[in-house]
């Protein structure tokens, strides 16, 4: 499935990415500006890399009678991990500094590897059948 792929990859763009942010500390002004020049494209191209992966896989897994089901569900969980995230960025990045954006990097590397077995475990195990009469809005 090419959006476990795109995840796949923008796991390691944003490994790249955090271990560029990390090395911008404790160097000269310049070095640390090419830095963090070079690890924002970076994050960007995975975050780039993310939403189309998770775009796609959004509405694949959804039965053809219940998008609007599952990318209520989809988005809420999206909302989950917005509203956790500062907390989680201020704990590694600003509490840990250097390691914990290195750790960043791992655990979305960690996900973006484990799209693709999930994936194909939730494509294998479906089994909400399609309604035999239309279903009532309301």
């Amino acid at each position: 499935m090419p959006a476990s792929t795109a995840l796949r990859g923008a796991g390691f763009l944003s490994l790249a990415g955090c271990t560029v942010l990390a090395l911008a500390a404790g160097v000269s002004a310049a070095v640390a500006a090419a830095l963090l020049l070079v690890g924002v494209l970076l994050l960007s191209s995975g975050e780039l890399g993310l939403a189309a992966g998770a775009f796609e896989i959004s509405f694949v897994l959804a039965p053809e009678h219940a998008q609007g089901q599952y990318q209520g569900a989809f988005n809420l969980a999206d909302g989950g991990v917005r509203a956790a995230s500062p907390v989680a960025l201020t704990a590694l990045c600003l509490q840990w500094g250097r390691p914990g954006w290195v750790v960043l990097g791992i655990v979305l590397t960690l996900c973006g590897l484990a799209t693709r077995p999930l994936t194909r475990w939730a494509l294998r195990t479906r089994t909400l059948p399609a309604p035999k009469a239309s279903v009532p809005v309301g």
